[in-house]
């Protein structure tokens, strides 16, 4: 290394001559001084160093610790990538010291000790000056900025058509078939102490009847029997007393988020009640004039929020009217507003509660979440041996209709395959923030791209973008910092624990399957991350949600009726959906008893239906259904890359400093 590589250049004759002048006063210091340990005290600790080569100044950064006279410890240049370099000296006097670093030539640091400030001259090569400002402990620093690249990806499918095994779905399609799904839905239905809904009503009322906005008083009733029936089963007193916390403040019930929102409101107004609000919205034409309150108020503040979160004028036009022609409705009707808003918090530990509490009475007392864990360790066996499998992060959004979607976060295998640090300030950053917080930065990385770009490799024609665009134009996100289940607060809690597992079946098996595809990935080079086949990704998931909540249900049939009731709506509404059509599929494969060999042939084949079935343990089951033709559907790819990018960070933003597209 030469003097060139740390940036020094020769300095000024005025610089020169301060520089001699430090000199001099360094060569004229007493001996060694009582005065000298306080010195070396007030030199300990971590410096902003700044050397002065004529030009530009070169940044770095000194730590100084101090026994006696003795200086050790290490200096961080800018210009350095590799790290820290050691630094050995003495504190000469209590105003003078001296240090020494191994850079192109044996460089010796020789200053004066000012309070907070050093400044002194480099000998070695030109004559330069160098100083020093003290940083606090607590203050992040780094010499040189942060660097890192990202390796170019390639995500998504490319194919524009899906493809069944013939034998497999004619399987399915035998036995159980898709009559199944009704009579499912309707026993359960039965067993809830729920009247079961027909087609017609599937269609009208099936997505609302989850929200707990129709048929509200049956289903209400239903639900508070089951919760009184899971509170005397709990066996723990402590677990019972956070349930009656949640859903029994007071002695009285609250189910669902309509409760906690008029539980709220009466905290404000003593008394309100839905039908306060009733003759507000009626004035506004968001409720009929014989609509029962109890059903068409949660149902039109409801969609009130819904309205807020894309037009707001629009919702204030409607309360100033309701203010107009109904006052003291109108105030109910804010009250009972503030409640929804407010109780989103409350939803959201129900849930919780619901998820990781020990309230199922198995065995002194077990969680939904442990039964999950449980079935996954039998099942993947040494595929997740010695992980946690730990909770996604729960998150609501308001989607109008009954929904939940993953947002699948980056697994440790995934993120070494994709993003290296380029300098040792990177390495550091990384240690002290760690990968969610650089995936978010990525998040927020933009670049000069616009979003119809596409580039051709080969045959593939694919859309470029960048992580930020991908996330946003995909409702399970793109490169997450965390798994996260996002749904909609509408939900009834007990029907949510169904729909929150299910989505945590899909993060499971996701996590497994992105560690597999980037494995033997090399530095640099592109990752691929192809898509899960939607009938398996949804099969698998209502599949094992099915088996993991089995103990729950057959005690308390109204957990599963969630599930049951969506895919009954969907075979209504379209008998080729993957929920439906994927159940019946991996419920042929029922026969298998467990999900021991299906789970490693589904990280292997994931993204095939038709690799999958002919794998372990499928290969030569239903041969009787051996000349039943293929099963496509169109479905239009969507393949994404995403170029190879460094960029720096500062203050968790990133910076581009470049990209480039990879050729295959």
């Amino acid at each position: 290394m030469d003097s060139s590589l740390i940036g020094f250049a020769p300095v000024g004759t005025g610089k020169i001559a301060r520089a001699l002048a430090v000199w001099l006063a360094l060569a004229a210091a007493s001996p060694l001084s009582a005065q000298t340990a306080a010195a070396g005290g007030s030199v300990a600790g971590r410096w902003r160093l700044a050397v002065d080569g004529g030009g530009a100044a070169v940044q770095g950064e000194l730590r100084l610790d101090v026994s006696g006279p003795r200086l050790t410890g290490e200096l961080l240049l800018e210009t350095v990538d590799s790290g820290p370099l050691p630094v050995s000296g003495r504190v000469l006097s209590d105003s003078t010291l001296e240090f020494t670093a191994p850079l192109a030539v044996a460089t010796r640091f020789a200053g004066r000790i000012e309070p907070n400030h050093l400044e002194g001259v480099v000998e070695g090569g030109a004559p330069r000056s160098w100083t020093a400002e003290r940083i606090p402990p607590t203050l992040e620093y780094y010499a040189a900025m942060p660097r890192f690249t990202m390796s170019q990806v390639i995500a998504g499918r490319g194919d524009s058509v899906l493809r069944l095994p013939g034998r497999w779905l004619a399987a399915a399609r035998a036995e159980p078939g898709l009559a199944s799904i009704g009579r499912d839905y309707r026993s359960l239905a039965a067993r809830a102490g729920v009247a079961p809904l027909d087609s017609a009503a599937l269609a009208g009322d099936g997505e609302l009847q989850l929200f707990g906005l129709a048929h509200r008083a049956e289903l209400i009733t239903a639900l508070r029997t089951t919760l009184d029936s899971i509170r005397r089963a709990i066996p723990s007193d402590s677990v019972r007393a956070r349930f009656d916390y949640l859903f029994r403040p007071r002695g009285e019930w609250v189910v669902d988020l309509p409760d906690a929102a008029l539980f709220r409101a009466q905290l404000r107004i003593r008394g309100v009640t839905w039908a306060a609000a009733a003759p507000a919205l009626r004035a506004a034409g968001r409720v009929g004039a014989d609509a029962p309150p109890d059903d068409a108020v949660p149902l039109a503040l409801y969609r009130l929020i819904l309205l807020a979160r894309t037009d707001t004028a629009a919702v204030n036009d409607a309360l100033n009217a309701m203010r107009h022609a109904e006052p003291a409705s109108a105030a109910a009707v804010s009250a009972l507003l503030n409640g929804f808003t407010e109780a989103s918090a409350w939803y959201l530990a129900a849930v919780r509660f619901l998820l990781v509490e020990r309230w199922v009475p198995e065995a002194g007392g077990v969680s939904p979440a442990e039964l999950v864990r449980r079935l996954w360790r039998a099942d993947a066996g040494a595929l997740v041996a010695g992980d946690s499998l730990p909770l996604p992060a729960l998150r609501l959004n308001v989607f109008g209709y009954p929904q939940a979607v993953p947002r699948y976060g980056v697994p440790p295998a995934l993120f070494s395959a994709l993003v290296r640090s380029d300098n040792w300030s990177a390495t550091q950053w990384l240690d002290r923030h760690g990968p969610a917080a650089l995936l978010l930065a990525l998040h927020r990385l933009a670049t000069d791209s616009g979003p119809a770009t596409t580039v051709s490799q080969g045959d593939a024609l694919l859309r470029l973008t960048t992580v930020g665009r991908q996330a946003e134009a995909s409702t399970s996100g793109f490169l997450e910092p965390v798994d996260a289940v996002v749904f909609d607060p509408g939900y009834e809690p007990l029907f949510a624990l169904g729909t929150v597992i299910h989505e945590w079946q899909h993060l499971l098996l996701e996590r497994l399957r992105l560690a597999a595809a980037v494995r033997g990935t090399r530095p640099g080079s592109t990752v691929r991350l192809p898509a899960a086949d939607p009938y398996l990704a949804e099969g698998f998931a209502e599949w094992q949600t099915e088996r993991a909540l089995a103990p729950v249900a057959a005690r308390w049939p109204v957990v599963a009726l969630g599930e049951a009731e969506k895919r009954a709506r969907l075979l209504h509404a379209d008998s080729t959906d993957p929920h439906v059509v994927g159940y019946l599929l991996f419920r042929a494969a029922a026969g298998l008893r467990d999900g021991s060999r299906l789970i490693p042939a589904l990280v292997r084949h994931g993204d095939d239906p038709i690799a999958f079935a002919a794998a372990p343990p499928l290969a030569g089951r239903w041969s009787r259904y051996a000349r039943a033709p293929l099963w496509t559907l169109r479905s239009p790819s969507r393949q994404v890359l995403v170029p190879e990018t460094t960029f720096t960070i500062e203050d968790g933003v990133a910076d581009l400093v470049s990209s480039r597209i990879l050729q295959r």
